[in-house]
């Protein structure tokens, strides 16, 4: 029992996170009509770099499609944040506890999640988690929840 609560706690707190993560952005607060600007005043610079712009997507097209980071790596970096974040707030884990639900979130989110937030994973960045994703990591806190418990 002692060790079921510790690991909800757990579950609770990697599925809000990740949730809150995925739903805020930087981005957020900066105006849309910087791009429409920027797009009308270059619009003639615009048909002169076209061509190169065009070159430019096809070169990094297979990059930014890319493969998905290996399940192991993703795992690495997610356990990283996990146990930053409690570090910071004064919630330590024992590490066999933290892997075996991180484990479980990767598991959960793995095949859908998008390679942008399966590589902000891997990198230990939980900013960068993608926030189309939200809805894996609250299928992902339900379904960690029943296996931790």
């Amino acid at each position: 029992m002692r060790r079921t609560i510790p690991g909800l706690l757990l579950v609770a707190t990697l599925g809000l996170s990740g949730l809150l993560t995925a739903c805020g952005s930087d981005d957020a607060d900066e105006p849309d009509t910087k791009d429409s600007t920027s797009q009308s005043s270059d619009a003639n610079d615009a048909d002169d770099t076209a061509d190169t712009d065009d070159t430019a997507d096809d070169n990094d097209a297979p990059e930014a499609d890319g493969d998905k980071p290996d399940r192991d790596d993703v795992i690495e970096g997610y356990t990283k944040i996990v146990l930053d974040t409690g570090k910071q707030s004064g919630m330590e884990m024992p590490a066999d506890l933290v892997n075996k639900v991180v484990t479980c979130f990767v598991d959960a989110v793995y095949d859908d999640a998008s390679v942008a937030t399966l590589e902000a994973l891997e990198d230990g960045n939980a900013a960068g988690i993608d926030p189309a994703d939200a809805k894996l990591f609250t299928d992902a806190q339900t379904t960690c929840t029943k296996s931790v418990s």
